[in-house]
């Protein structure tokens, strides 16, 4: 009982608001439709096909005053927002995120640093809020002719160490976050949303049979992580932000941002 339109002008003439989930090829198309009719619009990453594209959408959204929100639904996970409020308090001296999946499943119209890596490149863009200094990448290809497995390392004028791996050429699902600190080093899993925090306790000598030894512990804390599905609190957000004429917590600039640093990528390691 759903309604349906013929075409793209029919449906705009009846919403205020749409997602974009079309190929991204036809993202910047879609987008500038809708921008031309005042439609607040929520862009599946990445935000465009090119960086012109994206940069035309973030001048082109300004100029008409409409939402624009972009997918980067790893920003909504709540292990990620509680992993953000443990680092507030924490000096980081490195950052390592993995991203792997099996290649029965990926999206593989694309190459993985635009597939996979895009989410961490989005999150490393959030917690350091400044270009790199420098980026160095490897990848390699297995099956799709393109780049299948990749390994990025960025270095920032203040530190920390970034690294970010991702593939489809794994058995296993994995989505993490290794945060290494002066105080502690946190392990975040934003696939089971878990967050481990492993603190060193002071060491001792002990006096045993004639014998010393020495004793080292740590404590390790399992922080409460609330239960909640991204995708709703993204789609919730972006609601929000229209009703609240606010902006949104994933901007197009932000996706113009991630979109830069997986170019950047994609090109090193074709060079």
């Amino acid at each position: 009982d759903c309604t349906f339109y013929a075409t793209v002008d029919a449906l705009l003439q009846a919403v205020d608001a749409v997602v974009i989930a079309a190929p991204t090829a036809s993202h910047f198309a879609l987008a500038m439709q809708c921008m031309a009719r005042g439609i607040h619009m929520l862009i599946e990453k990445p935000i465009a096909a090119t960086v012109a594209e994206a940069e035309a959408l973030v001048a082109t959204a300004h100029q008409h005053q409409v939402i624009v929100q972009i997918g980067h639904i790893e920003r909504f996970n709540p292990a990620y927002t509680e992993l953000k409020h443990v680092l507030e308090d924490i000096q980081i001296a490195a950052v390592n995120f993995r991203r792997l999946s099996p290649y029965v499943g990926s999206n593989t119209d694309v190459n993985v640093v635009y597939d996979l890596m895009i989410h961490d490149l989005d999150l490393v863009w959030d917690l350091m809020q400044t270009p790199p200094t420098a980026i160095h990448a490897v990848g390699l290809t297995a099956f799709s002719g393109d780049i299948d497995h990749a390994l990025a390392q960025f270095t920032f004028p203040t530190g920390p160490l970034v690294t970010v791996m991702v593939s489809r050429l794994t058995e296993h699902k994995v989505r993490a976050i290794e945060v290494t600190g002066l105080e502690a080093y946190v392990e975040g899993d934003l696939l089971n949303k878990s967050i481990l925090l492993h603190r060193s306790m002071t060491g001792e000598y002990l006096n045993h049979q004639n014998s010393v030894k020495y004793r080292q512990e740590s404590l390790i804390e399992r922080l409460h992580v609330p239960i909640a599905e991204p995708l709703f609190l993204e789609l919730q957000h972006f609601v929000t932000a229209i009703l609240d004429h606010q902006p949104p917590l994933v901007s197009a600039l932000d996706g113009l941002q991630a979109l830069r640093l997986a170019n950047q990528i994609s090109e090193t390691i074709h060079r």
